[in-house]
């Protein structure tokens, strides 16, 4: 497959210390040492930069604004001092399933480095969140027509993907726009970048 592939984990925060403790630790329980966890603290208010520092893992790289910016401009920041050759974006709130930076590598090798890796997820409301489950939620991955009867990786036709995000624009299809739900390379990263912010 030629050289190590670096995948940079991208963790935007404000103001959430308690889900970036969760979100953070399943990033480094990954059995991965080509990994880093950007961490882009949105000018906190709290103990989000005490966290940050106890994590005390080489892998961790924290930045910190010196003032509140937008959330894309936070998402931004964080890539802006990412230095992987694929971006996965996680949300403070989210989390990594074990194994997922394995899975995600062997994807990349199978298919020989392909620009984009997209997965369904799965989604969890926490505890006291929906006011019918004080316990919490949890919703499986869904299943996008867009995939077919596969159970696992697939490539998708380009022709055919932009066919079929054509009809979700025209709500004829539904796809999941939860950038999310990628794992992007660099190379792609770059050449959009021109496009937009």
């Amino acid at each position: 497959m030629g050289p190590a592939v670096k995948l940079s984990v991208l963790l935007p925060t404000r103001n959430r210390a308690d889900y970036l403790r969760y979100a953070a630790r399943t990033v480094l329980e990954q059995d991965d040492p080509d990994l880093e966890l950007v961490i882009s603290d949105n000018a906190s208010e709290d103990e989000t930069a005490e966290v940050c520092r106890a994590l005390d893992d080489p892998r961790v790289r924290y930045v910190r604004t010196d003032r509140p910016l937008p959330v894309s401009e936070n998402w931004q920041n964080a890539l802006e001092h990412a230095s992987g050759d694929y971006v996965i974006m996680l949300g403070d709130d989210d989390a990594l399933l074990r194994g997922y930076c394995r899975i995600t590598r062997s994807i990349i090798e199978r298919f020989e480095r392909p620009e984009l890796i997209y997965h369904g997820g799965y989604q969890f409301a926490y505890p006291g969140v929906l006011p019918d489950a004080p316990d919490g939620h949890l919703v499986g991955p869904h299943r996008y027509a867009i995939f077919g009867d596969s159970t696992g990786p697939v490539r998708l036709d380009a022709r055919l993907a932009r066919e079929q995000v054509q009809a979700s624009l025209r709500f004829r299809m539904q796809i999941g726009y939860n950038m999310q739900y990628s794992t992007i390379s660099r190379e792609l990263i770059e050449r959009l970048r021109p496009h937009g912010p």
